[in-house]
């Protein structure tokens, strides 16, 4: 039976234990793109933190797809040397590998002007995106090929393609978001071929190289994919090279379905976003009273996505991460020692304390990371922090063994739209 702190291979690297931080957006670039010394200081920390991996926040593929103010972008071969002279410490230290996140953000870009799989409107953004061409589906799969190419360079240990959270890969594999009829959409198999097409290349220019995928097993949006299809999408990645597989959930459009809180951080919302620090008082006390109705939270608070997880490691034999609202150590410990996931990672605990894993270590029972998610609006326009804003007590929510969670998350289902 595995423990936590056995080591583990994903692809050539060996990680010392089975705890990762998760990638999380640091709004640390310049204007340009490019990593900053604070950035540096931060995965410096991360990388002692005695983690098994560290797995960087998303930086975008090309200067036209970042999704958040301060993301680094890895679009052209000329960022390479910078990139190393800035990171040069935390690439070639001795302990956690850092592998760096790559994402798109299709219809969910910045700025009027986006592209995605179909034409739709994208929320919370409210523009409209245009159906890609055939031209520009094959520079965005350079794109992402390029950018592993350069990761590589670089001095990264591996790459992880965010195929998650309502993001261009992530809009591809969806049949809400994809409603192609060409070979790019329709059935499974087409909607995963953008990915597949990816994965393929990097094999060719960088064979040594891991490449992981982050996907979502389900979302709360009416006619998105659920479990079944993200374990048959794990089956396809798996045989077109992935490394391993990081299990999520939902996408910016469900609202707080990604990251959970047990109340809507309303408070956070109009003191930390500018469109709303410049309001009066009285509209801010009335923003502060409609933002529970656009951001809805979702339940359960922690491990709410073990029983997906473990669906999707049936069908691979590549290693399974998971990821979701799990805060203490008995619970990560029964998720690897119970085979519901072969690696846990964690986002707002290394938030709240960047050394946590050696806290764990040490027998401290849990993170003290309350979930009050200021930190995630923060990220919005700020570099990241713990705000170390009080949120509700703490409820313990243990893992359920396999058969339990299984019937829980089948109940939820139902209850709550998603298949």
């Amino acid at each position: 039976m595995p423990r936590l702190f056995d080591p583990i291979a994903i692809g050539p690297l060996t990680l010392q234990n089975r705890v990762l931080r998760s990638a999380t957006h640091e709004g640390m670039a310049d204007p340009a793109g490019n990593p900053t010394p604070a950035l540096a200081g931060l995965y410096r920390r991360l990388l002692d933190s005695g983690a098994g991996g560290v797995i960087t926040g998303c930086v975008a593929v090309s200067a036209d797809s970042t999704t958040l103010q301060g993301m680094c972008v890895l679009d052209s071969d000329r960022r390479v040397a910078l990139w190393r002279d800035v990171l040069g410490r935390e690439l070639t230290a001795v302990g956690a590998p850092l592998i760096v996140q790559l994402v798109h953000g299709g219809g969910q870009a910045l700025g009027p002007r986006t592209q995605a799989p179909s034409r739709r409107k994208y929320n919370p953004g409210g523009h409209v995106a245009e159906a890609m061409a055939d031209s520009q589906i094959e520079q965005a799969i350079q794109s992402f090929v390029g950018a592993i190419r350069r990761a590589r360079d670089i001095g990264f240990a591996g790459a992880q393609l965010h195929a998650a959270h309502g993001y261009l890969l992530a809009q591809f594999l969806s049949p809400l978001f994809n409603r192609r009829t060409d070979p790019w959409g329709g059935t499974l198999a087409n909607r995963v071929r953008i990915v597949e097409q990816i994965l393929a290349r990097a094999r060719r220019s960088a064979p040594d190289f891991p490449v992981l995928v982050k996907i979502s097993a389900y979302s709360f949006s009416p006619g998105d994919s659920g479990v079944e299809d993200a374990a048959r999408t794990a089956a396809l990645l798996e045989q077109a090279g992935c490394s391993a597989i990081e299990v999520s959930c939902g996408n910016l459009e469900d609202g707080f379905s990604t990251t959970r809180c047990p109340a809507v951080p309303s408070k956070a919302v109009v003191t930390l976003m500018s469109r709303f620090g410049r309001m009066p008082a009285v509209a801010k006390s009335i923003v502060r009273l409609c933002v529970p109705f656009v951001l809805r939270r979702r339940r359960p608070l922690h491990n709410y996505n073990v029983a997906a997880a473990r669906q999707v490691k049936s069908a691979v034999k590549i290693p399974v991460i998971v990821t979701g609202g799990i805060r203490t150590l008995a619970d990560m410990e029964r998720i690897v020692g119970d085979g519901d996931a072969d690696c846990v990672a964690l986002c707002r605990p290394f938030i709240a304390e960047p050394d946590i894993v050696e806290r764990l270590r040490a027998g401290q029972a849990r993170s003290r990371c309350t979930d009050c998610c200021w930190c995630m609006i923060g990220a919005v326009e700020h570099p990241l922090r713990c705000y170390g804003v009080k949120a509700e007590a703490f409820t313990a929510e243990p893992v359920l063994n396999s058969a339990e969670a299984n019937a829980a998350f089948a109940e939820r289902s139902r209850r709550e739209g998603h298949r």
